[in-house]
Order: structure tokens, then C-alpha cells, then sequence
């Protein structure tokens, strides 16, 4: 999916309620699985960024920002 349509992530949900499980993008690919020589067969929970912190829809852009540089994320969710 990241490839044929060309996005850089992918929200991945959970149970029918479909809440937010976590994020998987180009970034988890490259290090958990290419750089280590993984198999691309296993389930995605073990190579996603699990519980990523939800950005809320009223908070300002340098809030945010600052959230996602003090924890090492690379994408809002």
C-alpha cells in the first residue's frame, strides 16, 4: 500500500471500534525490517510504531511540532 500509492504511512487501527493501534511508514520499514534483513512475513503489530500520541484537532502547528520532536515521531497522527 505505502508503495503502490505512493504515501508515506499508514494509520493501522484496531478491533471493531477501529481506535488508533498504530502508525507504519517508510521509516519502520527501513529499520525494522530491511537494515535488519527481517522477513517480510511477519504480523505488522511486531514492526509498527505502536500507541502513537494523537495530535488534537485545535492545537496549534508548533505545539504539535514540539510533541512530535520531543518524542521522536516523524509523523502526526
Amino acid at each position: 500500500l505505502i508503495v503502490t500509492e505512493r504515501i508515506g504511512s499508514v494509520v493501522v487501527p484496531r478491533g471493531e471500534e477501529r481506535l488508533l493501534a498504530g502508525i507504519f511508514t517508510l521509516r519502520d520499514v527501513a529499520s525494522r525490517i530491511a537494515l535488519p534483513g527481517r522477513g517480510i512475513d511477519g504480523p505488522l503489530k511486531d514492526v509498527m510504531t505502536p500507541d502513537p500520541e494523537p495530535i488534537e484537532g485545535g492545537e496549534f502547528a508548533f505545539q504539535a511540532a514540539l510533541r512530535l520532536t520531543a518524542r521522536g515521531t516523524h509523523h502526526p497522527v
